[in-house]
């Protein structure tokens, strides 16, 4: 059985989250004066931490449920977060990372941005012993990276491909928005393009490579145009949660709900609304609350022991419920309450808080 998640739980969270979003200056400092939680027998509780997060873009209710739930994290281990949002320009990024080491913060979490975009910043990092972590979303493999926590790109693509593929039976005329400029859509693109062509019947009539500087209106008329030139299109591909609200005003408003296949990714509540109301037919997802409690919960364990981070995503034994499982949205399981969440089926908050009171961190086997 799903968990549905109550919206009122985020809501509650995002008090925190905002809270933090005004230290985007970087003017935070890393000598957190939180105290720690107490200690259990004979374990080792980690200390106060400053953490940075550095954000690819805040435009999608993923980023926000992502934040807020490891802000929850965060302050239970009595850390502190700091946050900076490049909003989608490589240029930024390269400058904010530089911020963090200069700022010699204890760690960084790095959302989704490649180790090619990030060297000069993360060779400084490595340099100064300050670990660097990528989360929410797979990149290409680095040294350089301290740990590799994303969930496998490879494993929701593929599961997003084939749902996409098995609502087309009769093949016809496509269309898709990528999102190759990050890692994540590099991946998701490759696998959707390289099933398509195995299938043989389907033909991708136009794609289109979504601008985060300006998603909304370039999601409208992107899309607005491809439905012009290409009426007859049958299937429709969102490789990134951000496109999906504005995708579907436009299909809404040339009534085409139901009769275009649409998949895209993650359960924010506006997609979920969309697979309701039978304009989008599959969302994958994955647990994205339990999933940024184990992503601390790892890093915890590194800077508490010196237990290495993984390198290929969460791993999938050692917690008592699946943090990186690929979770398949559709109208048959779709939460009917619109201010709930899906997710997994397992109170994993009282999980982490019971271990981490007793300076437990990482996963058990």
């Amino acid at each position: 059985m799903k968990k549905h998640v109550g919206g009122a739980l985020l809501a509650g969270a995002l008090a925190a989250t905002v809270a933090v979003a005004g230290c985007g200056s970087g003017t935070s400092s890393p000598n957190s004066s939180a105290t720690p939680q107490a200690a259990g027998t004979g374990a080792k509780v980690v200390g106060a931490k400053t953490i940075g997060l550095l954000l690819q873009s805040k435009a999608s209710e993923y980023a926000v449920r992502a934040i807020s739930s490891s802000q929850e994290a965060i302050d239970l281990l009595g850390w502190k977060m700091v946050q900076l949002d490049a909003q989608a320009d490589p240029q930024k990024v390269v400058t904010n990372l530089q911020t963090f080491v200069t700022q010699k913060v204890d760690a960084v979490m790095s959302t989704a941005w490649s180790a090619d975009v990030l060297r000069q910043p993360l060779q400084a990092a490595n340099n100064a012993k300050i670990p660097v972590v990528n989360v929410w979303a797979e990149v290409p493999k680095s040294p350089l990276f301290a740990g590799q926590l994303g969930p496998s790109e490879t494993s929701m693509g593929t599961v997003a491909a084939d749902e996409f593929i098995k609502l087309l039976p009769k093949g016809g005329p496509v269309a898709y928005f990528n999102s190759k400029q990050f890692g994540f859509g590099a991946i998701r693109g490759k696998i959707l393009e390289d099933k398509i062509n195995a299938a043989g019947n389907i033909q991708i009539v136009a794609t289109h490579q979504t601008d985060y500087t300006n998603v909304q209106a370039d999601t409208t008329k992107a899309l607005t145009d491809i439905l012009n030139a290409h009426p007859d299109i049958v299937g429709l591909y969102l490789d990134s949660s951000t496109t999906v609200p504005q995708a579907v005003q436009v299909l809404k408003a040339k009534g085409l709900c139901g009769k275009v296949a649409v998949v895209t990714y993650y359960g924010d509540l506006p997609n979920l609304a969309a697979v309701r109301d039978g304009c989008v037919n599959v969302l994958v997802d994955v647990p994205v609350f339990p999933l940024m409690w184990t992503e601390l919960d790892l890093l915890a364990a590194n800077l508490a022991n010196g237990t290495p981070i993984p390198q290929d995503g969460p791993p999938s034994t050692g917690y008592p419920f699946p943090p990186a499982k690929v979770l398949t949205i559709t109208k048959a399981n779709v939460p009917q309450d619109p201010t709930k969440y899906f997710d997994i089926d397992y109170d994993f908050r009282s999980y982490f808080k019971d271990r981490w009171a007793k300076g437990l961190y990482g996963p058990t086997s």
